[in-house]
């Protein structure tokens, strides 16, 4: 992963490439997407990651599991934030802000 130039430390980039790893596996196993859509970028001093699916996205939050327990552990411990739920008329979205200090 490169920012410009810069990459961002190696914890950052564990936890990130280990959401999407999460957030995919999930579509796969829990959705009936046809596809999935993953972007990362910077806002802020926050490397932003989302991972939207087109699946059957419900209105209510769905029974928290490990997968996305663990994202949202992963991300706190280095002061970042995890949202996950329906987006749109269909679909599902993993959105995690994970802050990337100076750099």
């Amino acid at each position: 992963m490169d920012l410009g130039g810069v990459a961002p430390p190696g914890n950052v980039q564990t936890v990130a490439y280990r959401i999407v790893e999460e957030a995919l596996s999930n579509v796969a196993r829990h959705t009936s997407a046809s596809q999935a859509a993953v972007t990362i970028g910077v806002r802020q001093h926050k490397l932003l990651i989302t991972v939207d699916d087109d699946g059957s996205g419900k209105a209510t939050d769905p029974k928290e599991g490990n997968g996305l327990r663990g994202m949202r552990e992963r991300t706190a411990q280095l002061g970042g934030t995890v949202h996950a739920g329906p987006h749109g008329d269909r679909g599902w979205r993993v959105r995690a802000m994970i802050p990337l200090g100076e750099l």
